[in-house]
């Protein structure tokens, strides 16, 4: 298999203007290097089956079950897919709650079982909000970071959408939220 790459050389381009027309003139020492041999920058190449994957514009099976890694008791369910989301006011509502999360973890080092006092958490980016209701106070703050780190592997796996949620710890509903355009 034959490799080549392309390299280009950045350098200021000169514009030159006359009564006539403008142009264009590259300098002389822009250098354009095609290298022939597949042994010139080893492991810089991809297979020719290399395909680029784009989003699949399909939404998961509804619902879709997200069970937490390492805490076989705790599941996420995912349903009630909308339209699509900024990707970026997605991640940043996310961050944000993420940031509770730490602040909360910080404040509890000796209580790891901290429950989330509030019953009702929203935070707002410019294009989306994230909101869950606690029931009866019974979510943890752990459990509500492990949430917020499966909503983000749910978004990047299947696309930003909006998006409902229920998180079950022990068999009991714990939390139910949704992230949505605003």
């Amino acid at each position: 298999m034959r490799s080549s790459s392309v390299f280009l050389l950045a350098a200021p381009l000169v514009l030159s203007t006359s009564a006539d027309a403008a142009s264009i003139h590259p300098p002389s020492n822009l250098l354009l290097t095609i290298p022939d041999t597949p042994n010139t920058f080893p492991n810089t190449s991809l297979p020719s089956n290399q395909t680029i994957s784009e989003p699949t514009n399909t939404f998961p099976p509804s619902p879709y079950i997200y069970p937490i890694p390492n805490n076989p008791t705790t599941i996420i369910t995912f349903s009630a897919y909308t339209s699509p989301i900024s990707e970026l006011s997605a991640l940043e509502c996310i961050l944000s709650a993420t940031e509770d999360v730490e602040t909360a973890l910080e404040a509890s080092v000796r209580d790891p079982d901290r429950l989330v006092r509030q019953h009702y958490v929203r935070v707002d980016a410019e294009h989306a909000s994230l909101i869950v209701a606690t029931v009866d106070g019974r979510l943890k703050w752990v459990t509500w970071g492990q949430t917020l780190k499966a909503l983000t592997r749910f978004l990047h796996r299947w696309e930003f959408v909006g998006v409902g949620f229920v998180v079950v710890e022990g068999g009991v509903r714990v939390a139910v939220g949704r992230l949505a355009v605003r």
